[in-house]
């Protein structure tokens, strides 16, 4: 790690260098500035380099992180780098803990929102210097004349509406929740924070606010993890800084002036849905239940069956059969979808190892992709907690069809959230099942589609139209990796029980999408391109880099882009909104993985 400081000194003050362009509105960092700063990381990947195994450990490290951020503010100055990295690591430290301390309560690694969500820490680090590294420092001016441009107003809207978001996610870290609701807070708060926070627009009035917001998601979510493994409220460490970042943010709101609340355009930035599913009710259902059950029963033994490749393709259509007619019947209540999400994964998993016995190479089953989980242990958990809901004290009885609980309507980001950060990874795995050609290709496909379903399960809003339409995108990958495997297995392509189901399945994705197009009005006449950064790319609100950055697009990400005349593309948001992207960081042709 020592050695990465000092290449990076030799990178920034090497006469030969090639220089970027400075990328942010902030005034930049000289080198000396800049360097201090990068050794405060070397610094935190130091201390979080191992494992943290014992509570000793984590009360250790987190000792250490309070002392560290206390150096994080007192010490960065005004300039673009020490903000971005001050923020980085306060995000990196907090993560690093909470992540931990829910390994240390034995949450397995798919049900933790840490390492579901988020990239490693050395992702993000290298992510973060990537736009860094390499900038021209020799104009810096020096801390005395340096100056951030003032807010404009619209600038105040947009922040004033992510500061009452926020707010509004982390008020629920002063209530007394159940361990699965703490996970659904982290969640929503690391949503939140991926969201908004590289959004909001950079000016003077903003940075501190900012700083808080993104502070106070951490905190919170930090708070909610060592709640779930068992720290009593005296001993968690993150109550306090919350309650300042908190004081921050609302003390901000107080400041702003009425001239300029009242001047402000109306902004589309809203509270993200709870992710809080209602519970499943209504006990005598509890026999619908059995029946499920024994339906579930008799789907395996056809399977044990399924040991040619015909019968492997009645056992395709028999699972589809039950899960369009028997699961889909299910409501969008908490029990009800977990028990549906994890009965769809274990006959996926079954059809593969099916497939592999059928003839299939087992090749394509190169890497452990279920080490981390037993779909069919956690079907039978999801079996017990519906059985556990319907028959609770509390459950009310039906009053006919269609009583049963409901999932609560979605909110515009989290339609934002879905088509910016879940639809472009199954687009991706569509692109790639289309550029198969040999069995080793397809090994790496499979890995890609169980990461991308547990990735869908992490973190899929929960709320209705973003579950209905999750359901039909876990199915296209789940189906894909099914009908390739039974191919390899003998079954002629053209007889396969998939093929039909992933057409529409597909078709009825698109007419969603198309949803917000006809929403913005028709993108006919836009051209596809593909980000071909060698990571993220900024997104900004005008054609210059002065402009905000309202949005940030990863390598492989497609964009529509609807004019393309200069060296800025304009391109149309999920949001509905245009904004621009620099011409050199994309391309109508895909970047290689």
């Amino acid at each position: 790690m020592r050695l990465l400081a000092i290449l990076a000194s030799i990178i920034l003050l090497c006469p030969g260098a090639v220089w970027l362009a400075d990328d942010s509105a902030l005034p930049i960092c000289a080198d000396e500035e800049f360097l201090a700063f990068f050794n405060m990381i070397v610094e935190h990947q130091l201390l979080f380099d191992g494992d943290i195994t014992s509570a000793s450990m984590l009360n250790r490290a987190s000792r250490e992180q309070m002392a560290r951020r206390e150096t994080y503010q007192t010490d960065l100055p005004l300039c673009a780098d020490a903000i971005a990295i001050e923020r980085l690591l306060i995000q990196l430290g907090g993560d690093a803990l909470a992540r931990s301390a829910l390994d240390l309560a034995g949450l397995p690694a798919e049900d933790n929102p840490y390492s579901q969500r988020l990239p490693s820490d050395q992702a993000r680090i290298e992510a973060l210097l990537s736009a860094r590294l390499g900038l021209d420092r020799s104009q810096a001016l020096p801390a005395d004349q340096r100056a951030a441009p003032a807010c404009e107003p619209d600038d105040w809207a947009q922040l004033d509406a992510a500061a009452a978001a926020l707010l509004d996610a982390a008020d629920s870290s002063s209530d007394q929740i159940d361990r699965s609701q703490s996970l659904t807070a982290i969640d929503r708060l690391l949503r939140w924070r991926e969201a908004f926070i590289e959004t909001l627009p950079q000016c003077a009035e903003s940075i501190e606010l900012i700083q808080a917001m993104s502070a106070a998601a951490t905190d919170a979510a930090a708070f909610h993890a060592f709640t779930y493994g068992g720290v009593s409220l005296e001993r968690n460490p993150f109550p306090p800084l919350l309650e300042a970042s908190i004081a921050t943010v609302t003390s901000w709101r107080d400041t702003i002036p009425p001239a300029l609340r009242e001047q402000a355009a109306p902004s589309s930035i809203s509270a993200l849905t709870a992710d809080r599913l209602p519970s499943c009710a209504y006990a005598e259902l509890s026999g619908d239940i059995d029946d499920l059950q024994a339906d579930y029963a008799a789907l395996m033994e056809r399977a044990d069956a399924a040991v040619t490749s015909v019968r492997l393709a009645e056992f395709g259509e028999a699972q589809l059969a039950f899960r369009n007619t028997r699961l889909a019947e299910l409501p969008l209540c908490a029990e009800a979808l977990e028990l549906r999400w994890w009965a769809s994964e274990a006959l996926a998993d079954i059809a593969l190892q099916s497939a592999i016995e059928a003839g299939a190479p087992a090749s394509i089953w190169a890497r452990p992709y279920t080490a981390n989980t037993n779909y069919e242990a956690r079907l039978s958990s999801s079996w017990g907690n519906l059985e556990s809901a319907l028959q609770s004290p509390g459950a009310a009885p039906s009053t006919g069809a269609g009583a049963w609980s409901i999932a609560p309507e979605c909110g515009d980001n989290d339609h934002i959230f879905l088509l910016t950060y879940l639809v472009p990874e199954l687009t991706k795995l569509i692109d790639a099942a289309l550029n198969l050609s040999q069995p080793d290709d397809l090994a790496e496909f499979i890995a890609d589609s169980y990461a991308f379903r547990q990735l869908l399960w992490a973190n899929l809003p929960r709320c209705a139209d973003a579950l209905e339409t999750g359901l039909i995108m876990r199915s296209v990958a789940a189906d894909t990796v099914a009908m390739l495997a039974l191919e390899l297995a003998g079954a002629p392509a053209a007889d396969s029980p998939y093929l039909p189901k992933i057409t529409s399945d597909i078709e009825r994705f698109s007419d969603w999408t198309s949803q917000f197009n006809e929403t913005c009005g028709s993108t006919n006449g836009a051209t596809t391109y593909y980000v071909v950064a060698e990571n993220i790319a900024n997104v900004r609100s005008c054609a210059s880099t002065d402009c905000f950055i309202v949005a940030t697009a990863d390598r492989g990400q497609r964009l529509d882009v609807v004019d393309n005349a200069s060296n800025w593309y304009e391109i149309v948001l999920p949001s509905c909104e245009t904004a621009f992207i620099a011409g050199f960081l994309v391309s109508q042709t895909p970047p290689t993985r």
